[in-house]
């Protein structure tokens, strides 16, 4: 038995959220091009907490008699198929949807990768605008100041970033837990307040020792191409027909000499082809190769 838990006065003006998934089966008329039936991730649990980690709502949501369960991925998601039945405990996701709704109203809502959590929840763009729902990612606020200076989403784990951060430990058991994944995501959150303006400051300081480094690395990288340009065999660019000059030196020819001659000699050779099939010689008009009729 996992009764639900619902706590609507502990609610606070920020609050963590947190969804594990299973993999559902869908239609029996959906299936790919190898005759396999498709699938998709269906809400298994759901849980919310408050600024100070107490916990607001926490339940599993039973899934529709219609809907045949595929997966549980229980090491992922902490959730076993019997968990998801109502006689247990699971609210149905129409009670669920609506408790998140009324405990998130005119509040903020925080997750790591929230976009997963929000759309598998159905909280639209419009429920949230509708219900004044402000949205917050842990995972872009941290990948705001990435020493690579990557303004986009930075795939960072919640498990590296609690350690990373925090020194914090999470999901050492043999499946995922999404109350202390919230509340790791919270403790980011506050984390990130906190420290915003010490991380804004360390994030330009990085940038301007960056910026300052680029002339040094520029020079280093031209060094080691001019060695390298210094042990080629420029002998191997040498027309064989042409290649030294009247006083014994060998001729380095241009670019665009070197690519004439090499064109001649090709003509030569696909000449001296033409003759060996007994073909006449091809002139700069004649066919390509591959186009030309054997006989």
């Amino acid at each position: 038995m996992h009764n639900a838990v619902i706590n609507r006065g502990l609610a606070t003006e920020v609050m963590a959220i947190d969804c594990e998934m299973v993999t559902a089966y869908k239609n029996k008329n959906s299936k790919n091009d190898k005759g396999e039936r498709g699938s998709w991730p269906c809400p298994g649990r759901c849980s919310i907490v408050n600024s100070r980690g107490q916990t607001v709502l926490d339940t599993f949501i039973s899934v529709h008699p219609s809907i045949q369960i595929k997966c549980c991925n229980y090491s992922k998601s902490g959730i076993r198929e019997e968990y998801l039945m109502p006689e247990n405990g699971a609210l149905t996701f129409k009670d669920v949807y609506a408790t998140i709704v009324e405990i998130l109203q005119n509040r903020t809502v925080v997750g790591h990768d929230i976009r997963n959590d929000l759309k598998v929840m159905r909280l639209t763009p419009k429920v949230l605008k509708d219900n004044n729902i402000s949205v917050q990612d842990t995972q872009v606020l941290y990948g705001e100041f990435e020493t690579r200076r990557k303004q986009d989403r930075t795939k960072s784990a919640l498990k590296s970033l609690s350690k990373d951060v925090l020194n914090l430990d999470i999901q050492t058991g043999d499946s995922h837990d999404s109350t202390e994944d919230a509340i790791a995501t919270m403790k980011l959150f506050l984390h990130y307040q906190a420290n915003k303006a010490a991380d804004q400051e360390a994030y330009l300081q990085r940038v301007a020792a960056e910026e300052a480094a680029k002339p040094a690395e520029k020079a280093a990288k031209l060094a080691v191409f001019k060695a390298e340009q210094d042990t080629i065999n420029w002998t191997a660019f040498v027309d064989p027909t042409h290649n030294v000059d009247e006083e014994g030196f060998a001729v380095v020819r241009p670019t665009r000499e070197r690519k004439y001659i090499n064109r001649e000699l090709n003509k030569a050779k696909l000449a001296k082809e033409n003759e060996k099939d007994g073909d006449e010689a091809l002139g700069w008009d004649a066919p390509v190769p591959w186009q030309r009729k054997r006989q």
